[in-house]
């Protein structure tokens, strides 16, 4: 009855995988680490009269023989840097493979926004697709202004969806930090209206980038090094 199992999720009457609530938390330390959190939360079996039985022994050897992760995307109006369900549950399977699989790990996006025309993508080049198309698009940017507080959480989310997506599956490239600082932060008139609008959202940004430099995800010059301190330390005076 085991050698059939091929269904795992969460425990019983739970929900979720662990792997965002550590991002959140920054209390962790390694991509094992990620993988273990994953593997905790989804090695519990469902089938005919399997209500959620843990099974970590099995599931350690079912998935590790994983060569693909896949993600279907089914409209644009939603990507891979609006929720954290996406980095949470692909990037949590990538980090289990990356950490004790069998094979070399290859990731993929699948666009489903357009059925008669349906798109695989890297994870690698969806990161870049949205970055390139969306997040440093000036109309993105246009619109979050018109909702002030939540518009600056947006980014807020974005700089910490990038430590998740990066910590699990080692997927962005470090122009993606540089121009995110770039075009949000060393922009006076944007950071003024970030900060006029939701000044503890910036700290947590600043607060992000510093972690992904001390986890080896970026390496900044020296000068954005000094403009993150600098802000940083004009948050702490307004406080």
């Amino acid at each position: 009855r085991r050698s059939l199992i091929r269904m795992f999720g969460s425990p019983p009457g739970n929900y979720g995988v662990g792997v965002d609530v550590l991002i959140d938390s920054g209390k962790w330390d390694t991509t094992k680490d990620l993988a273990d959190a994953y593997v905790n939360w989804s090695c519990y079996a469902y089938g005919r009269n399997l209500y959620g039985t843990r099974e970590k022994e099995l599931f350690h050897r079912r998935f590790r023989k994983s060569q693909i992760t896949i993600k279907n995307m089914s409209d644009r109006e939603t990507d891979i840097f609006d929720v954290d369900d996406v980095y949470t549950y692909l990037g949590g399977m990538n980090a289990f493979v990356r950490e004790y699989g069998d094979n070399e790990l290859y990731s993929v996006i699948g666009d489903d926004s357009d059925p008669d025309n349906t798109k695989l993508r890297s994870l690698d080049d969806e990161c870049r697709y949205v970055f390139r198309s969306k997040v440093l698009n000036p109309k993105f940017l246009n619109g979050l202004k018109e909702h002030g507080y939540a518009g600056v959480s947006v980014l807020m989310n974005i700089s910490k969806f990038m430590i998740g997506w990066d910590g699990t599956s080692d997927s962005l490239d470090e122009w993606m930090y540089e121009k995110y600082c770039e075009k949000f932060l060393f922009d006076e008139a944007t950071l003024q209206w970030m900060m006029d609008n939701n000044p503890d959202a910036v700290k947590e940004i600043v607060e992000n980038l510093s972690q992904a430099e001390s986890r080896g995800f970026w390496s900044p010059d020296d000068d954005t090094k000094s403009k993150l301190k600098d802000i940083f330390l004009d948050l702490a005076v307004k406080k």
